[in-house]
């Protein structure tokens, strides 16, 4: 779904856009020979002129930084996402491929253990599908399983010391799993190793790198682990995909029963690459990426999964509708995403819903089946006008019955919590990042457009549309479209307007006409008698304005500091109350537990959790999470005003240079471009500047009320607890709370000050963002006006010589852009359009 702030769009009820294929994927490769070819004219120019200057060495950085910045004929997109959310099995229902990307909901572990790319067809690939390995180097096998290793050493230094208490202890649970987990991959990588035979055998083993054999122990790991890479196949070929993934069940597969003569590889795997022939997707060069359950990886898989994640284009953090709003991992990689500008969601499992009768369609239903027998019975009877009377309520009640299905289907009941759900996600984007873009949210069904693909009956009856997968399938190749639009519409018509700029002369003569003109009149400033003593007029200016912004921003964050310090005696009573909690709650060697873990107790078998941190941050979010809103809303409103006061001198030049009778009569188009162009460039950055400022407002508001990121109420609380801590001997069970209790009082001054230090911070940053933004700006105009105004009696042969190859150069490129190539651009744009509105364009 797609949002403009106010209405949603379903992508799952959407006009199909046609399928992909070679139309629009000719088009594509033609919008970026265009782009390449002027790029090619240009440089050839540059390089057998070999004239060189200030001005001529920045159009050539532009020429080579920007028009050789095209899209690339592949798009990689991550999908992220915890395990068993359905990455696999939505990849299979984009490919229209259901046995490629393993999906197995049994076993409670993810099934992708390495990373999985899914692409068009190898250039030497020879059969319908092909997979290739990519094997663990040594350095990297060296940190897995010393990685390994260290974790299977705490499970089995657990095993022998955890007590009746830590037995109750989540984490001491989840170090006992993962330990038995590494014991199996072991036993299964080197079955064949008298050191891995038996479990007791695989733990004395590895008990020995606890001294100073643990290099040797990893050591001979890896050793065994190269042999084994040594004797392993690194390409598959296959008419089927389930025949290759027969081939490779020891390379992509977990845990198997192996015979004497069988070696599993998976562990070793880094990454495996699936060429696949016929599917219109791939051929259109979107790479999918299949990245491990989030929270079902190591610390090589996840340093492994990071790298692959930044040579990704996008990315695509996936989750199961029912648990999307809460979960961890979409939150994290929306907002990675956002700084990257590449991100959209996709809700999977949509069919996962309660499709029981309703309360009303069971009244209905129950009052059918009562007039039935009525009329049965009357008709027996032989009470004729009674039974009349029964079939009109009958007829009455099943009308009724049909509209309710209608409303109550599950049909309904799926898209309405698809935008719900939507709409919430959408929300608290924006609220997280400031950003003002749609985001785009794929609620999808892989299962129904599985039985559709198949040409099976749904059990639902959603729509093939409904299923959200060819909207999907169709927004992974309209986002090439989308690059190279950005490319025709911002980045050409600015390289193209500096070369006309710099090559246009009639203006060398007229510097003087043109200061006067953009200077403002002399009964407002005569400080100034230059252009760039007007630019220099116009940053103190400007500096004013920022400086006023900063003073407001201080106000603000006094008036939360006020409230903060209002609220302070009642903060100290609820603290002392809960301090009174904790010591009623626990003994003293458990509350001694409680300050050495700083402030967490896990769950235990009569007692619920305990986090001090949690239960203090509570107290502040009751009061303050309003103050802390207003403080990001004060941040989007000085936004707005900011750009308008940047925008403002570069509209009044571009104004007094069009109404200029002299002037107008020479001024190439270029010059009256380049105001347009800055003002649109100044917004970018300006933007940055608040969506950073609006971030951080974000993150400092959630450390004051949470205890995630870096606490407030943590950074203050950690000295608290040391200092409790250090309190030992005879009487400490009880001079600790009170020594607790004491500290906790004087705790409130400390946060807000520890507030006060980091809003006064991210503002002064914002400032000093802004300052920054004004210096470029206005520089660059300054070096626009002097290559529009050089004044030379005399150049250069060689300049003579470049100027004009250039303007010849420039018409042959604008024939280019503003021919063929706006040509196959209005072709592309058609080709991405839905056929209704296709015909309608037409």
């Amino acid at each position: 779904m797609h949002s403009d702030g106010v209405h949603i769009r379903d992508h799952n009820t959407l006009g199909r856009m046609p399928s992909t294929g070679a139309q629009h994927r000719i088009c594509h490769q033609r919008t970026l020979r265009f782009a390449g070819h002027i790029s090619a004219m240009f440089k050839k120019v540059f390089q057998e002129r070999q004239y060189i200057d200030v001005h001529v060495e920045t159009l050539i950085q532009h020429v080579n930084g920007i028009l050789d910045a095209r899209p690339s004929n592949e798009v990689r997109f991550a999908l992220i996402g915890h395990m068993g959310c359905g990455k696999s099995s939505l990849i299979n229902a984009i490919l229209g491929v259901f046995e490629i990307a393993r999906k197995d909901g049994s076993s409670g572990f993810s099934c992708t253990w390495s990373i999985q790319e899914f692409r068009r067809p190898f250039p030497h690939q020879t059969a319908p599908f092909r997979a290739e390995i990519l094997f663990y180097d040594e350095i990297e096998l060296d940190k897995l399983f010393a990685t390994m290793v260290s974790e299977l050493l705490r499970a089995i230094a657990s095993e022998t010391t955890r007590d009746a208490e830590q037995q109750e202890d989540d984490e001491v649970e989840k170090v006992a799993k993962r330990g038995a987990a590494h014991i199996k991959t072991f036993q299964a990588l080197f079955h064949d190793k008298p050191e891995f035979a038996t479990d007791d055998a695989t733990k004395e083993f590895i008990s020995q790198a606890e001294g100073d054999r643990g290099k040797d122990v990893v050591s001979r790991m890896i050793m065994w682990a190269e042999e084994l890479i040594r004797k392993a196949e690194t390409n598959f070929q296959s008419t089927t995909p389930s025949e290759l993934l027969q081939q490779m069940r020891n390379y992509t597969h977990g845990p198997v029963d192996c015979e004497d003569d069988e070696h599993v590889f998976w562990p070793l795997i880094k990454k495996v690459t699936f060429g696949i022939t016929g599917c219109p997707v791939l051929e259109d060069g979107v790479i999918l990426v299949d990245m491990p359950g989030s929270h079902d990886s190591n610390s090589i898989q996840a340093l492994t999964s990071r790298r692959a994640l930044k040579e990704c284009n996008y990315y695509v953090p996936t989750a199961a509708i029912i648990r999307a709003l809460s979960d961890d991992t979409l939150n994290d990689f929306l907002e990675e995403g956002f700084r990257r500008k590449r991100v959209f969601i996709v809700l999977t499992k949509i069919d996962d819903i309660d499709t029981s009768l309703s309360g009303r369609q069971a009244e209905l239903t129950a009052r059918l089946s009562e007039l039935q027998e009525r009329r049965l019975r009357a008709r027996r009877e032989g009470k004729a006008q009674e039974k009349a009377a029964i079939v009109l309520l009958e007829e009455e009640v099943e009308d009724e019955l049909r509209l309710v299905r209608a409303e109550e289907s599950p049909s309904t009941a799926i898209m309405e919590r698809n935008s719900k759900v939507a709409n919430n996600l959408i929300d608290d984007y924006k609220r997280r990042t400031g950003d003002q873009r749609p985001l785009d949210v794929f609620p999808v069904c892989s299962k129904m457009s599985e039985q559709y693909q198949r040409g099976f009956a749904a059990e639902l009856d959603l729509t093939d549309e409904q299923t959200g997968i060819s909207a999907l399938h169709d927004h992974l190749i309209k986002t090439r479209f989308n690059d190279v639009k950005y490319l025709y519409q911002d980045q050409l018509p600015l390289v193209l307007g500096r070369i006309e700029l710099w090559c246009d002369k009639r203006h060398f003569a007229r510097k003087d006409v043109l200061e006067k003109t953009v200077e403002e009149p002399a009964t407002v400033s005569t400080s100034h008698t230059s252009f760039r003593g007007y630019l220099t007029d116009r940053v103190q200016r400007y500096a004013t304005h920022i400086d006023s912004f900063l003073e407001d921003a201080n106000g603000r964050v006094q008036e939360l500091l006020d409230g903060m310090k209002g609220y302070e005696n009642a903060w100290i009573k609820r603290a002392s109350k809960l301090c009174d909690d904790w010591e009623a709650k626990y003994t003293t060697t458990q509350y001694a537990s409680l300050v050495k873990a700083f402030g967490v107790k896990k769950k235990m078998r009569h007692l619920k959790e305990t986090n001090c941190n949690i239960d203090l941050a509570l107290i502040v979010k009751r009061n303050m999470a309003s103050d802390v809103e207003l403080l990001t809303d004060f941040a989007d409103r000085q936004k707005l005003r900011m750009i308008a006061l940047f925008k403002e001198p570069l509209s009044r030049m571009e104004v007094d240079l069009r109404n200029h009778q002299e002037i107008a009569l020479f001024l190439p188009r270029s010059l009256l471009q380049q105001f347009g162009l800055h003002k649109k460039a100044m917004v970018v950055p300006l933007d940055k500047c608040f969506t950073v400022l609006r971030e951080d407002l974000r993150n400092i508001g959630r450390d004051l009320t949470t205890t995630t990121g870096d606490s407030i109420i943590m950074q203050c609380m950690n000295p608290v607890y040391v200092e409790v801590m250090n309190i030992k001997g005879r009487g400490s069970g009880i001079r600790r709370p009170r020594k607790m209790q004491e500290c906790v009082d004087r705790l409130w001054p400390d946060v807000r000050e520890q507030a006060k230090f980091r809003y006064t911070k991210a503002f002064r940053k914002c400032s000093e963002g802004l300052s920054a933004v004004v210096e470029t700006i206005l520089e660059d105009i300054q070096d626009s006006f002097d290559a529009f105004c050089q004044e030379k009696k005399f150049e250069e042969p060689g300049e003579i010589q470049l100027r004009k190859e250039l303007a010849v150069t420039l018409t042959k490129a604008n024939e280019i852009y503003f021919g063929p190539f706006r040509k196959i651009m209005g072709e592309y744009k058609m080709n991405m359009l839905p056929e209704g509105v296709k015909k309608e364009e037409h």
